[in-house]
């Protein structure tokens, strides 16, 4: 019976890291990609500080700067500058992917 199905805790664990690494990890990495294509360049630290930060023990990822702390000024914009996004326009352009949708 269906009810009966039971998964030990090793196979959980190995069936959340295949879901980690075959399903989320790909995704990421297409988000990235499009971000560093749609980052504005001036001195290039804000494109080459962008990264993965994975957590596979929380089934996510971190994707962004931890280096470049005007990376949040540049995404989002101030009173004295206008916004350039990249970091949303490359989610947005994955989220069908990120769904399970094609």
């Amino acid at each position: 019976m269906a009810d009966d199905f039971r998964i030990d805790e090793e196979g959980m664990r190995q069936l959340r890291a295949h879901i980690f690494d075959n399903g989320l990890m790909p995704v990421a990495r297409d988000i990235l990609a499009d971000a560093k294509r749609a980052v504005p360049i001036d001195t290039g630290e804000l494109h080459d500080s962008l990264g993965i930060e994975e957590r596979p023990e929380e089934q996510a990822v971190l994707i962004g700067s931890s280096d470049a702390e005007y990376s949040t000024y540049v995404e989002l914009g101030t009173s004295k500058m206008a916004a350039q996004p990249y970091l949303r326009p490359a989610l947005y352009q994955n989220r069908k992917i990120a769904r399970g949708q094609s």
